[in-house]
Formats: structure tokens, sequence, C-alpha cells
């Protein structure tokens, strides 16, 4: 199945879609914070991963996916975090150093 091209240029290392939702992520484009958060987030790692024996990344946070290209409906969860910043927290107990990324 090849993603629709009516809607600007596939994600940078998109990979080949195996199931409907990729051909749709892969064929939008991503939010223009995305590139510094992930440079961020690099960087963050790289210095901690020098001081660090085990490292976690834990991504949490509420999610709205768009259903049309000029959104008037989406679906949204309402995630306030607290599910990853346990889990943070848990990491921590067991000797991780981690990042938590609230998305």
């Amino acid at each position: 199945m090849d993603p629709p091209t009516d809607t600007g240029p596939l994600r940078t290392g998109a990979l080949p879609p195996t199931f409907p939702e990729e051909a749709y992520f892969n064929s939008r484009e991503m939010p223009n914070t995305i590139p510094e958060r992930i440079q961020k987030l690099q960087n963050y790692l790289t210095q901690l991963h020098s001081q660090a024996e085990k490292i976690a990344v834990v991504t949490s946070g509420g999610t709205t996916v768009p259903l049309e290209r000029i959104t008037t409906r989406f679906i949204d969860n309402f995630s306030m975090g607290t599910r990853g910043a346990v889990s943070g927290e848990q990491f921590l107990s067991k000797g991780y150093d981690n990042a938590h990324v609230d998305l």
C-alpha cells in the first residue's frame, strides 16, 4: 500500500507502511517543534550516558490525532502523564537515570 501523496512530503526516515495507520502518519509532516525536541533529548542522553550505567526514557502525556487534513475532528486521550511519572520513579528506585519526556 502506497501512502497518500497529496498531503506534503514524507517524514524523514519513515518506514514503508504495513498498516493503514502507518500510511497516514508517514504521509503527514511532523510538527515543526519535533526536530528541536529530538536534538535536545539526544544531547541530554549523550551527556547522561557518560555518567550513568542504566538509562530509561519514559514518554507520557496526552495525545491528539487529527482525523482530517483540516482538523475539525480528532481522537484525544486525556492523559496527564501520571503513569509515566510513576514509571520514572520506579526506574529511579531500580538504579536507572531517566529522561521523562512529557508529550
